[in-house]
């Protein structure tokens, strides 16, 4: 019985080495990718930013739409219409 514990108090030590290497390994390495992510980050930030500012004059330009009277907006269909028939040709 006193071999079966010398060999499992022999053997938790081996992985308790084994796991303090590896947690040291990654203590490490650790703050490299922290960075490495950080910056991708700060990228999809900025392009995030220049969508939310174009979808924003999206919803601005819609608003704008939606609020003008019907006549107005048949007026501006059918000039554009009438513009875009002279560039065809």
């Amino acid at each position: 019985m006193r071999e079966l514990a010398g060999l499992w108090g022999g053997f938790l030590l081996i992985f308790g080495i084994v796991f303090g290497i590896f947690l040291s390994i990654l203590w490490i390495l650790l703050p490299f990718a922290v960075f490495g992510i950080k910056r991708r980050l700060d990228c999809v930030i900025l392009l995030l930013e220049e969508q939310n500012k174009k979808s924003g004059k999206m919803v601005v330009e819609e608003a704008l739409v939606h609020s003008q009277p019907r006549k107005d907006l048949r007026k501006k269909r059918v000039a554009y219409e009438k513009s875009s028939r002279k560039e065809v040709r």
